[in-house]
């Protein structure tokens, strides 16, 4: 029978220290003997086929040992965590304190998964706003969805703010000398342009003001103190020719105008104005209920007590920074780039996405608590109105919608019961 001591390290890690069964450990060393003697080819022999009393004395002794050793590292780590119980965070690290042809000691050291334990957070301090909407946020929102559906026309005037002009341009930064040389990255050739959209370092869209299709003309600009560091605070001349001007040929808000956006049961400006209004306010519950929720689920965190082994979030750091490191290169900066941008560290990114994974933790653990504690579970009743929801919401038939949440019933489950615990927060607060 192999011999199993666990000794706790603080109250997140845990050292199992396994003495192998005598019997069991000499079985694996046969064993391992027998594999790599079949890999052996020896002369007057077929690969494999020498008596193992002769393969013997052309194996490894420390081969054959690994191969055994390899052999029983899986197996007697289950065997620790289903007698003791154990639930490691990641794969533990394993080390042989003994070692012999009769004795095997393996010590497995592990990072215990991290844990929550509820406090006294029957009563919450945290409020939820009732959000409103004004008249002239729905005159904004029905502007807007008017000028989406605006078309470009061009133009014989000059160009003004909320153009959109088709431009060439080339940019140019002065040697020691005072000549202009011209730099890399900085030039295009049929660029489409919004007047105003603040795409360009500040002065370039402001200097194409005014300029016709045909006309050409030198903007200076100075680059930001905090642009990449090849250009950071230079200042630079750029040649433009622009090739055409288009304005914003933006519907009159009119029924018949309403008709042609082809909004589902909105045919007249009353009802496009009643679209908006339903749907800002629902964007502002939406909102206001995420940060209710997330003010219930800090406090409710500060009254709890986590269990969180720093390894576990160094290692979610890291991996939140090479996420990010992808995101950033997607975007067409080096992580460098970025830093020198923003003036940031390296070091004070990492630090900052470990803040933020700490706390997504601690969320997510205390949902867990209470999903747990109160013995939460979705019924195929709530599964239903859940499903019928989403088919209403995105306008698909119900059977359809059934067809893809059972698919993956498991994680709208999950969801569900996430929500499940986030209103038993929020029926705790005042």
């Amino acid at each position: 029978m192999n011999t199993i001591t666990i000794e706790k390290i603080g109250l997140t890690k845990v050292k199992a220290t396994v003495e192998a069964d005598p019997a069991l450990w000499k079985e694996s060393i046969a064993k391992s003997e027998r594999k790599l003697a079949s890999q052996l080819t020896l002369k007057g022999f077929r690969k494999g086929e020498a008596p193992l009393a002769m393969a013997r004395r052309h194996l490894d002794g420390m081969k054959v040992m690994n191969e055994a050793i390899d052999s029983l590292l899986d197996p007697l780590f289950r065997e620790v965590l289903e007698k003791e119980e154990l639930r490691p965070a990641f794969s533990p690290s394993v080390s042989v304190t003994k070692l012999s042809d009769s004795d095997l000691t393996l010590v497995y050291e592990m990072v215990l998964v991290p844990t929550c334990r509820l406090g006294a957070i029957e009563k919450l301090e945290a409020k939820e706003e009732a959000p409103s909407v004004t008249e002239e946020e729905v005159d904004a929102r029905v502007r807007r969805r008017l000028e989406e559906d605006a078309d470009l026309v061009p133009v014989e005037r000059e160009s003004k703010m909320g153009d959109t002009i088709l431009l060439d341009f080339k940019g140019y930064l002065p040697d020691e000398e005072g000549n202009l040389n011209e730099f890399e990255g900085g030039a295009a050739e049929g660029f489409s342009l919004e007047l105003g959209s603040h795409q360009f370092v500040p002065g370039f869209e402001e200097g194409c003001v005014g300029l016709k299709a045909g006309e050409e003309k030198d903007i200076k600009v100075t680059f930001p103190a905090t642009y990449v560091k090849d250009l950071a605070g230079k200042e630079a001349t750029f040649h433009v020719v622009v090739r055409e001007v288009k304005e914003k040929e933006v519907p009159a808000l009119e029924d018949e105008a309403v008709k042609e956006l082809g909004i589902k049961d909105v045919d007249s400006v009353e009802s496009l104005r009643a679209k908006c209004r339903a749907d800002l306010l629902r964007e502002k519950e939406r909102a206001s209920k995420e940060r209710f929720e997330e003010a219930l689920l800090e406090e409710a965190s500060a009254k709890s007590e986590f269990q969180i082994d720093p390894e576990i979030l160094d290692r979610q750091a890291k991996e939140s920074q090479e996420r990010f490191r992808k995101q950033v290169e997607g975007n067409g900066l080096t992580l460098a780039q970025y830093l020198e941008i923003t003036g940031q560290k390296e070091e004070d990114l990492l630090k900052s996405l470990r803040a933020q994974d700490e706390k997504a933790l601690r969320h997510a653990l205390l949902i867990e608590a209470i999903i747990q504690e109160k013995a939460l579970a979705v019924s195929e009743e709530e599964l239903s109105a859940e499903i019928k929801r989403m088919g209403e919401e995105y306008g698909i038939e119900e059977e359809r919608v059934r067809e893809i949440v059972l698919r993956d019933r498991a994680s709208y489950e999950r969801r569900l019961l996430e929500e499940k615990a986030k209103a038993y927060l929020r029926s705790l607060a005042k």
